[in-house]
């Protein structure tokens, strides 16, 4: 039996834009700027070198040395979020557009530098781990907050080391392994009669480790149509002996909800059931002079779709997605610098009542080299040979050039190839609200980067300026509103983007560290004779703020702050908070307040987001 709690009715007021984030971003930045570049050297990597990148490139490299913006959500950041999911921790990240049509990560979409939810990469441990059906459920991962380390976010191209689809950006996340033999237990209630329970354990050893999750979660929603009920479990099992590390990995979740306007608002009573998961498994062998790693997934995905809850058979959808691959990777290390050479094998194929029967498979050859020619000056090229079976064999390169100026700063420049093959859905789908295109061609894009980036003791800045062009951009259009949305190539898709954030780590216990961004983007695209899905729903500037320390000297805080502009010319200002206080070294309680202010807004489709929602909880170690 399913219950309802109705939103309140009210007339919805238009928010006036009392003042000009942009403005004041620039001001502190002119103000802190002459600080990080003429900082006296200390070695202040310490903190940085402990975070190996695996997302910036196939080699990896310190974060002060990538050449590239790369954002770490650390585990400490993890636990003391606001965030009720891993797919809510993103909406935190300058430059991420998290689109969301429900709470606490039941459906949501990605954007990062103006490209679309189709167009990033999601891996998982190194892992891709993209949905070949559609973009729409590429969030849907089934791990729980408490099953990652950290996630490593790398902004623009990135398909000359991981293949397709990374146009946008590369979200890698880094699941938890096992540190001190434990139980974990962790349970919450809130408002919409939110209620989520999960325990973990830990086991590890000299030799080998374990870690296995469960989490459950359910509510009735904040409004009729938007109730969910999931559960997810994770497992991990590593054996490490000399030389040689061998790890498996496997994850299932089951998602059951009311998917209120998620596609089309001409039907807003939609329901929907996702179900799948993965099972990966890692060889790494490495001496003095050579490492060589191995991997194999397979990942499947279930999604049933009823496009009206209360006539199921006026139009239902069941896909079934299955994606097995293999990847291999060769690094030797030598004088001048480090190669690395590797291949990936990859079959996608999917069962579907709409959209058909259907395969597709993907070879690829990856070279890579990092030198340092003169001291403190490094050079990055990398060439991805890619065979798609409906496209042939293409070429996709990058370059990044790297200097540091001192200890403390850098300077960096960019440019790659990035490509996106089309989506089961963007092929075949048929609806009463959308058309398929068998003859779509893939995306090709290329873009360019250049930045500084710098790390003091109390004050890190990373800023950059990027230009991408896009040629056959793939987008839903249609000329008018009697017409279904058709999935065509639209060409001379242009952007231009300017990214910054600053980190201020305070010496006082009140207010410890404050964080700040801000993002503008200007879209360069004429499609003057189509009405667009998504490009105009894109974001033009954003601003985040992040404030934490302790009240009291006892009591955990973090505050944050979201200011979006898109577009459309449609903006939001939302802010969360998070509190926390430890019961003892084991123990602790929290609360979560999302939406403080109570704001009535959306962030996709139109499809309202929750009022005030309150979460308290408790977690504790046995």
């Amino acid at each position: 039996m399913i219950s309802f709690i109705h939103l309140k009715t009210g007339k919805r007021q238009k928010m006036k834009e009392t003042f000009h984030p942009y403005k004041i971003f620039t001001i502190l930045l002119i103000l802190f700027f002459p600080f990080s570049v003429f900082s006296e050297k200390k070695n202040t990597k310490n903190k940085i070198k402990e975070t190996i990148i695996v997302t910036a490139s196939r080699i990896p490299a310190d974060l002060s040395e990538t050449g590239r913006i790369v954002t770490i959500i650390t585990g400490e950041e993890i636990k003391n979020s606001p965030a009720t999911s891993v797919q809510e921790l993103l909406k935190y990240v300058t430059g991420i557009d998290l689109r969301r049509r429900g709470i606490s990560g039941i459906q949501a979409d990605l954007s990062m530098r103006g490209a679309d939810f189709e167009q990033f990469q999601i891996m998982i441990d190194g892992v891709k781990f993209n949905n070949p059906q559609t973009g729409h459920h590429n969030l849907d991962i089934p791990l729980s907050l408490e099953d990652i380390e950290r996630i490593e976010i790398l902004r623009g191209h990135g398909s000359s080391s991981f293949g397709a689809n990374a146009v946008g950006g590369i979200i890698n996340i880094i699941t938890r392994k096992s540190d001190t033999r434990k139980i974990g237990l962790k349970t919450e209630y809130g408002s919409f009669k939110t209620k989520a329970f999960g325990f973990n354990l830990s086991l590890p050893g000299k030799t080998v480790k374990s870690f296995i999750s469960f989490n459950k979660g359910q509510s009735d929603g904040y409004k009729s149509g938007t109730e969910y009920d999931k559960k997810n479990f994770f497992g991990n099992f590593f054996i490490m002996k000399g030389k040689s590390k061998f790890s498996v990995s496997s994850a299932f979740s089951d998602k059951k909800f009311g998917a209120f306007s998620f596609y089309t608002k001409k039907f807003p009573d939609q329901w929907e059931n996702t179900s799948g998961g993965f099972l990966s498994g890692k060889i790494l062998y490495e001496s003095k002079k050579n490492k060589l790693k191995f991997a194999f997934y397979h990942i499947n995905h279930k999604d049933y779709f009823i496009l009206d809850r209360y006539n199921p058979d006026f139009y239902s959808n069941k896909h079934i997605t299955v994606t097995n691959g293999m990847d291999f990777q060769l690094s030797f290390f030598h004088h001048s610098g480090i190669f690395v050479i590797g291949g990936n094998f990859e079959s996608n194929s999917i069962k579907s009542n709409s959209l058909g029967n259907h395969n597709r498979e993907t070879i690829s050859l990856f070279f890579q080299q990092r030198t340092e020619p003169l001291q403190n000056f490094y050079i990055d090229s990398a060439i991805y040979l890619y065979n798609y079976s409906d496209w042939g064999w293409k070429i996709i390169p990058s370059l990044i050039i790297n200097f540091l100026i001192n200890e403390n700063t850098e300077l960096f420049f960019n440019t790659g190839k990035s490509f996106r093959i089309p989506s089961f859905t963007e092929l075949y789908y048929n609806s009463p609200a959308n058309m398929g295109n068998i003859n779509l061609s893939p995306e090709k894009s290329i873009e360019y980067e250049t930045g500084m980036k710098s790390y003091c003791k109390s004050f890190t800045m990373q800023a950059s300026i990027f230009f991408r062009k896009i040629k056959d951009k793939i987008d839903w259009v249609r000329k008018n509103r009697e017409e279904k949305w058709k999935a065509q190539n639209i060409t001379g898709m242009k952007n231009f983007g300017v990214e910054t954030t600053i980190s201020l780590y305070l010496k006082g216990v009140l207010f410890k560290h404050l964080k700040m961004g801000f993002v503008h983007i200007k879209e360069l695209n004429k499609i003057n004779k189509y009405e667009s899905k998504y490009i105009w729903d894109s974001m033009k500037n954003q601003l985040t703020f992040e404030l934490s320390g302790k009240l009291f000297s006892i009591i955990k805080y973090k505050i944050n702050l979201r200011y979006m502009k898109r577009l459309s010319g449609y903006s939001y200002l939302v802010v969360d908070s998070y509190f926390s206080k430890e019961i003892n070294s084991t123990t602790r309680i929290f609360f979560k307040i999302n939406n403080l202010t109570d704001r009535e807004y959306f962030e996709a489709g139109g499809i309202p987001m929750p009022g005030r929602w309150i979460i308290i909880g408790f977690e504790g170690n046995l």
